[in-house]
């Protein structure tokens, strides 16, 4: 007698589930785990042997594939709202957080977020891109706009909702280039005189001869600088938008550095010292100390906004320059460093920028001043003609005595041989030196 087929699951776990019916055919089950939880598929088949070709069918769409049932029906808004709630809020800074947020809520949403989410393609964001144009928003915005979108779908395709992130293939128009705004020398020792009896005095100096962002210089206190050897380290960045003040590490790893501290900073952050405790005197109880360098008169975190508008601002409408900002003291910091002809790598570890590229690109203009030096310089290459002594030129002139002439030709031969047992003595010294110094 044969033996009767067995009801039931007849796999392992996570290989799906065939069962028998009556009339003979296949019931088959199998589940697929996404970043929805757990779903179960379903259907039936005429016999085992198209049965397993389903299993392997769906495992290679949703599971090997890495598409997820629910993916199928989310919209482009649905998974935005997941995206900001699971992968942005609360991760990323504040700032950054409302950047995304608006972005989507304003821009994404309204205009692609009815599209389901596997159906979105590269064409969509490219009218969109010409949409947000056509309705008034900059290069640049509609630049911001892509970035948001093609980091959600980077997340998306990392969640295996998509099989690849179409914004990569979308392009942005190109916003238009504009060199970095800088003081030149004049503009900087004119701010420098009208900051002179500010209560921020010492942040401005700070904020020009060390190139720290604003909220370095904010998240300063007084357990970072050393008054004594001349040198401050960042180990914080105060965050004051959108909330309650926050201290966060620096924006990059290599913002976490130090900083040198010109004798007229340090006298003048001495002398903030003494106001500071004045003021601490006159609060009284009020006074709430958190150790920081620049505070608000009660001691409490100074808020970005309060300083730029209630200090900054005003200090710009005196000078006259409307674009004065801490972005244009960082910048200006970088650029003096390009007119002393300091190596960029200095400019770079100064300013905390995690890539040479972004010193370069953004951080150092090329000043009037110094546009005005190149080309003196290439005048004198071009026009002055060797005969023609230039006023910095001296003339040589040799001595005719031939027991001169050979005085000074033992001399100078004793100075070359001088020079070569330098060489040598510092290359020697060279080899000898670790690998790593």
């Amino acid at each position: 007698m044969a033996k009767a087929e067995k009801k039931g699951r007849q796999r392992d776990n996570g290989e799906g589930s065939i069962s028998n019916r009556k009339d003979g055919r296949k019931d088959v089950e199998l589940t697929v785990r996404g970043p929805f939880g757990e779903n179960r598929l379903r259907t039936t088949k005429k016999n085992r042997t198209e049965a397993l070709a389903w299993i392997e069918q769906m495992k290679r769409d949703y599971v090997d594939g890495g598409l997820d049932l629910k993916a199928k029906t989310l919209t482009v808004g649905e998974y935005l709202d997941l995206w900001i709630r699971d992968s942005v809020e609360g991760v990323v800074s504040r700032h950054t957080y409302s950047d995304y947020e608006s972005k989507v809520r304003l821009h994404l949403n309204p205009t692609i977020g009815h599209l389901k989410l596997q159906s979105l393609t590269s064409a969509h964001l490219q009218a969109l891109y010409r949409r947000k144009q056509n309705e008034g928003q900059s290069p640049r915005s509609v630049g911001y706009i892509h970035t948001a979108i093609r980091k959600a779908l980077a997340q998306a395709e990392a969640w295996d909702l998509v099989k690849k992130n179409v914004a990569r293939f979308a392009k942005p128009p190109k916003a238009s280039h504009s060199e970095p705004d800088a003081m030149t020398v004049e503009e900087a020792r004119h701010f420098l005189q009208t900051i002179k009896g500010n209560r921020l005095e010492a942040l401005y100096l700070l904020a020009v001869t060390t190139g720290l962002r604003r909220g370095e210089l904010l998240g300063l206190k007084w357990t970072d600088l050393n008054l004594e050897h001349g040198h401050l380290r960042v180990e914080r960045s105060l965050d004051t938008l959108h909330g309650p003040a926050v201290e966060n590490d620096p924006k990059r790893k290599a913002s976490r550095r130090p900083a040198v501290l010109q004798p007229p900073v340090v006298a003048e952050l001495k002398a903030h010292r003494a106001r500071q405790a004045a003021e601490g005197l006159a609060a009284g109880p009020a006074w709430r100390e958190h150790g920081y360098i620049f505070p608000t008169r009660v001691g409490t975190p100074e808020r970005g906004d309060n300083v730029l508008k209630r200090s900054l601002r005003p200090l710009a409408v005196e000078l006259g320059d409307p674009t004065l900002n801490f972005q244009k003291l960082r910048r200006s910091h970088s650029t003096f460093y390009a007119i002393l002809n300091v190596h960029p790598r200095v400019a770079q570890m100064s300013m905390g920028h995690g890539s040479f590229e972004t010193t370069m690109k953004y951080y150092t203009g090329v000043p009037s001043d110094l546009q005005k030096q190149a080309a003196q310089a290439l005048g004198k290459l071009l026009f002055e003609t060797s005969d023609k002594p230039t006023e910095d030129s001296t003339p040589v002139t040799l001595p005719s005595d031939p027991e001169k002439l050979a005085t000074l030709k033992s001399e100078l031969e004793e100075k070359l041989l001088q020079i070569q047992e330098f060489e040598e003595r510092a290359r020697q010294d060279s080899n000898l030196r670790p690998p790593d110094s």
